[in-house]
């Protein structure tokens, strides 16, 4: 796992990572008249809800509990 990703995961008090091992970090964007970031995930393939759903609520209280945040997934291979 990049370092950036497991920095960003314990900043938002993530602890379940071993479904985003092949998770990167695409980008992240500071929206300053919202006081929000956007962190951009991408992943070969589409990780399980819950995990999924356990990072969106960790994400939910924020960046070290301070700065809000959003994250948008970007998966290579979707099928249906």
């Amino acid at each position: 796992m990049a370092n950036d990703l497991e920095r960003f995961f314990k900043s938002i008090d993530f602890l379940e990572q071993e479904y985003f091992l092949n998770t990167v970090i695409e980008k992240v964007i500071y929206l300053k008249e919202k006081d929000l970031f956007k962190v951009y995930l991408k992943n070969k393939e589409v990780i399980p809800f819950e995990f999924v759903n356990k990072l969106l609520e960790c994400a939910s209280k924020g960046i070290k509990k301070e700065k809000k945040c959003l994250i948008i997934f970007e998966y290579e291979n979707i099928e249906s």
